[in-house]
């Protein structure tokens, strides 16, 4: 799968016609896009929300995982018919927003749609040897119930990946 992705990320960049010849065999893989958090206002991204959606009207049908919620373009992302990953962006939506109001964004982008991640040991904004705490802490402080938590946790991605 790696090699799928990155494949998949040149073809976005270098060789977006090449990404049309991925419509005849993508129905059942899963592609990884990367919105960075560090590129909030640059809608124009190759892995921008915007982007994303593009591309999905053009190959319906494509099981997609948008990871880190869409970074802060998130509101751009919420209504795209995809899943999510919480990875990499949990710790910077609750230093920026606060517990509450993330609890609130997660919820939007609903449970059945959400994947567990962290991106360890890589973090803006905690250390390696504290990512999962921090991860756990968060969830923690937030309304989902245990039954929520599984989802998030490991049954969404077995559903999706037919485990």
């Amino acid at each position: 799968r790696r090699a799928f992705y990155d494949q998949f990320i040149v073809y976005m960049r270098h060789d977006p016609a090449g990404a049309e010849r991925l419509h005849g065999v993508a129905k059942d893989i899963a592609v990884h896009s990367y919105p960075s958090s560090s590129r909030e206002q640059d809608r124009n991204d190759y892995c921008a929300p915007k982007r994303i959606e593009h591309w999905l009207d053009r190959h319906p049908g494509l099981k997609v995982i948008v990871c880190h919620l869409g970074g802060f373009q998130w509101e751009d992302a919420v209504n795209l018919d995809v899943h999510f990953d919480i990875s990499a962006i949990l710790p910077d939506f609750v230093a920026r927003y606060g517990i509450k109001e993330t609890n609130r964004i997660l919820r939007k982008f609903g449970v059945d749609r959400l994947f567990f991640g962290t991106d360890w040991p890589c973090s803006r904004s905690v250390e390696p040897t504290q990512i999962i705490e921090r991860y756990l802490n968060i969830l923690d402080q937030m309304d989902f119930t245990e039954e929520e938590m599984h989802r998030i946790g490991h049954v969404n991605a077995e559903l999706f990946f037919r485990l």
